[in-house]
């Protein structure tokens, strides 16, 4: 995203761009949490969960970066690995 938005403005730097970027993703979670508490009777609570908690998981992915591909970046890897092998308590 920040690549494209810098591809889209050449005058900014990629510190602005990341600004952008999170600011973007920011107002976006923003209206999904209004969304997800102002729509209780219009949508299943099961279909509300599903799309707030994969907002959440993709939040994690790539808040600060690729970091599901990146090989040095062993936290979302763990973060993975104990959602789907770890009991829960």
């Amino acid at each position: 995203a920040i690549e494209c938005y810098m591809k889209d403005h050449p005058e900014i730097c990629e510190e602005e761009a990341l600004k952008h970027v999170h600011s973007v993703m920011n107002n976006a979670l923003d209206e999904l949490n209004k969304e997800f508490v102002n729509n209780r009777d219009v949508i299943p609570d099961s279909c509300r969960r599903l799309v707030f908690d994969s907002a959440r998981v993709m939040q994690l992915f790539y808040m600060d970066g690729d970091g599901f591909t990146l090989p040095n970046n062993m936290e979302i890897k763990e973060h993975v690995k104990n959602c789907l092998f770890q009991p829960v308590a």
